[in-house]
């Protein structure tokens, strides 16, 4: 059995770290205790990572982007060259060229509907794709905040970007432990900007996800909307006080004890997305040879097996 000590030496506090346990306990022995490698990657994923990239630039470079290009280029990146994870396969279920056109597609019908939104092109993004790091209970939790943006009439927003095909639900929000954990390090941390670590101390005025995928197109018209609009409204604002964030602390620490124990159960409603799947059936495989073992011994013992 692992000690709590030797699990922190072994694991980094990342909000992807937490989001696996969440996900799944097993999967995040797999990951981060374990050191196993993931047997494959999910172009969704890539996907997502290359929205992030492409709004990066469009806030920091201009809003007339090629974005298609800008889009593949960066996709070409995450599956080829990110250190780290390049070795990894990506699963295609089909043809990657035409499951790659199919994701170019809809990459830029939701950058467009960004680029669009007047929302977006009258803030100012104070902090875009920034490291955080800050101190909770003693320990330290690090990770990197999608975007802090200032508009017009003052009022600061944090926004978390999602381009998962499931809509968040709004009741979902208050208890989004990664989209706490931002607003919590925007108040309480630092945030690396230019090389240098500042302490924001911005309290939001309000802690948001950002829906990506709202900006997709109507292909026909249903009860939920007309052919031609758009999905609905990406923003899912919520507001964090003071007090939701002492809330936030007290349930991180208890999360911590439970993530510090060398116990880790298989949670099934991540199997069909998950790429340790080989890890979790040979593990149930071993434990049934080891009990088979075990059984044959004792029989033999008593003179009732060969």
């Amino acid at each position: 059995m692992m000690k709590k000590a030797e699990i922190l030496d072994k694991i980094e506090l990342r909000q992807s770290t937490v989001k696996d346990f969440l996900m799944c306990p097993l999967m995040f022995k797999y990951r981060h205790i374990d050191k196993l490698k993931p047997s494959s990657r999910h172009p969704a994923a890539l996907h997502g990572s290359a929205l992030h990239a492409v709004i990066y630039m469009m806030h920091m470079e201009g809003w007339y982007l090629d974005f298609e290009k800008m889009y593949e280029k960066s996709f070409h990146h995450y599956e080829f060259d990110k250190p780290g994870e390049a070795h990894i396969p990506v699963y295609w279920r089909g043809d990657r060229k035409h499951e790659l056109e199919l994701f170019t597609r809809n990459a830029v019908e939701i950058l467009a509907g960004y680029q669009s939104f007047s929302e977006n092109r009258n803030a100012i993004a104070l902090f875009s794709e920034c490291p955080f790091r800050v101190n909770i209970g003693g320990y330290r939790f690090t990770g990197t905040i999608d975007q802090v943006r200032k508009h017009p009439n003052g009022k600061i927003e944090l926004l978390d970007f999602k381009s998962s095909k499931q809509r968040p639900h709004p009741a979902s929000l208050q208890n989004d432990w990664q989209l706490n954990l931002y607003t919590y390090a925007l108040r309480f941390g630092e945030i690396e900007v230019d090389g240098q670590w500042v302490r924001p101390s911005i309290l939001a005025d309000s802690s948001n996800i950002y829906f990506l995928r709202a900006h997709e197109i109507r292909k026909r018209t249903t009860v939920n909307g007309k052919a031609g609009d758009e999905k609905g409204d990406p923003m899912l604002r919520t507001r964090k006080s003071l007090q939701d964030l002492r809330h936030f602390r007290k349930e991180t620490l208890a999360l911590l004890k439970v993530m510090l124990k060398d116990w880790h159960f298989p949670n099934t409603n991540g199997c069909l997305i998950c790429s340790f799947k080989e890890q979790c059936l040979s593990r149930q495989t071993s434990v049934s040879t080891s009990l088979t073992s075990k059984a044959q011994s004792r029989l033999r013992e008593l003179e009732l097996a060969n």
